[in-house]
């Protein structure tokens, strides 16, 4: 009787450790970012449309399992926001400020397994971005507000992976701890001025972030 309990707490303990993503494995995914808004002011019989801002993101991403459950991941990203800054064209159409941003990316996810399919994923990622923003002044005239480096570490605390199929997987994260410095470079007559910002924050959301992995 003693021997069988003992099995069965290793076999308990085994099942516990054992390797959701093997040694090998590689995927890509993408994550894809996209929402607009609008108000609309009414008065009496008339109403006045008022254009809202656009904010779009897109960014793809490679991983490898360099052992088992020790998953690296490298990707790229492209970030655009637009939104009215106050100033009409002769039209009275809106004017926009426009920020535009590149990230290059590389982390490293430790996967510890939960249940059947199920894992824990937390991990560090380190993100450069570089890029601007411009503010139309009319409609066809554009100026450069400023050009923007930012550094950011991330630390993934709420990250978990369901695999349901062997080539196919998907990914919730509700929270993570970043720290970022952020460069801004203006063109001030005929002196450049730069601006720095650290900042350090914890996010936590009650709606997770969900993305998708292809595995092959």
């Amino acid at each position: 009787m003693k021997k069988v309990f003992i099995i069965a707490i290793a076999a308990i303990a085994a099942s516990l450790t054992a390797s959701a993503q093997e040694k090998g494995d590689m995927y890509i995914s993408a994550t894809l970012d996209l929402n607009t808004s609008s108000s609309v002011q009414a008065s009496g019989n008339s109403s006045v449309k008022e254009s809202g801002g656009l904010n779009f993101g897109f960014s793809p991403e490679f991983g490898i399992f360099l052992i088992d459950r020790l998953e690296l991941n490298v990707g790229l990203g492209y970030e655009m926001s637009k939104v009215p800054n106050g100033g009409k064209t002769e039209n009275q159409t809106d004017l926009f400020d426009i920020d535009n941003i590149f990230n290059i990316g590389a982390g490293l996810n430790y996967h510890f397994r939960v249940a059947d399919k199920l894992s824990y994923a937390p991990g560090v990622k380190f993100l450069v971005g570089f890029g601007g923003a411009k503010s139309q002044v009319s409609a066809s005239e554009v100026e450069q507000a400023y050009k923007n480096t930012a550094f950011t570490l991330r630390l993934s605390l709420m990250k978990f992976e369901f695999r349901p199929a062997e080539h196919f997987a998907m990914t919730f994260e509700a929270g993570s701890l970043d720290f970022n410095t952020d460069t801004k470079t203006r063109n001030v007559g005929n002196t450049i001025s730069k601006e720095r910002v650290n900042t350090f924050g914890l996010g936590l959301n009650i709606g997770a972030e969900i993305g998708f992995k292809c595995y092959f």
